[in-house]
């Protein structure tokens, strides 16, 4: 017989144990969002500003550098 499969929990595990055993759920509104947070977080080269040309101005290089920090 096989062994099962080693389980290892990300750190912070414990606040959504708890929350789950105390039935503290977000609000459908909230998990979505943060749903989404998540999802944004994944994508790689995310460093392109498709919106440059719709702006209606020219912004300045700083502020491109930090729109996409």
């Amino acid at each position: 017989m096989k062994n099962p499969p080693e389980i290892r929990l990300q750190e912070g595990y414990e606040r959504i144990l708890t929350a789950v055993a105390h039935q503290q759920f977000a609000s459908p509104n909230a998990y979505r969002l943060q749903l989404l947070g998540e999802r944004l977080q994944l994508v790689s080269g995310f460093d392109e500003l498709v919106c440059l040309d719709d702006l209606g101005f020219t912004p300045f290089p700083y502020q491109i550098r930090a729109a996409q920090a």
